[in-house]
């Protein structure tokens, strides 16, 4: 799946180098390149079936192995995109689920401000991937 990826040829890479070249276009300066927002929605987004209607009805698009596996590969990837240089920050959006004007978003790795638990702690359902371990502190 080319969105949950990190490798080149994959969406958020595709995405940065396509943003990298325009920068490049503006200005000759090596400007640095902030990612501030990237993450995935486990539940599903309630702007969702707004935005994308024919998404919204793939029960897989907003599924926790949805989730986990774009946050694993976000862990895993050393910000390269290809021949361009890649960016030089990356933030996960975000620690914790959130409401935005009143609609529910479900991007953070915490439910709510209440809990104290990561969305991907292991609570012997779902299989973790042995090389990447996902710890609050």
């Amino acid at each position: 799946e080319k969105s949950l990826c990190m490798d080149e040829g994959c969406l958020l890479p595709t995405i940065t180098s396509q943003m990298r070249r325009s920068m490049e276009k503006v200005t000759a300066e090596a400007t640095q390149l902030w990612l501030t927002e990237t993450g995935w929605s486990y539940p599903q987004a309630a702007s969702l079936p707004g935005a994308n209607s024919a998404m919204a009805k793939c029960k897989n698009f907003s599924s926790e192995f949805a989730f986990r596996t774009y946050y694993q590969n976000f862990l895993k990837w050393n910000l390269t995109i290809g021949k361009e240089r890649g960016p030089d920050h990356a933030f996960f959006f975000t620690l914790r689920d959130a409401l935005n004007f009143g609609v529910g978003e479900h991007f953070g790795l915490i439910k709510d401000c209440s809990s104290s638990h990561c969305k991907l702690q292991d609570d012997g359902r779902t299989p973790r991937t042995p090389d990447v371990e996902v710890t609050l502190v």
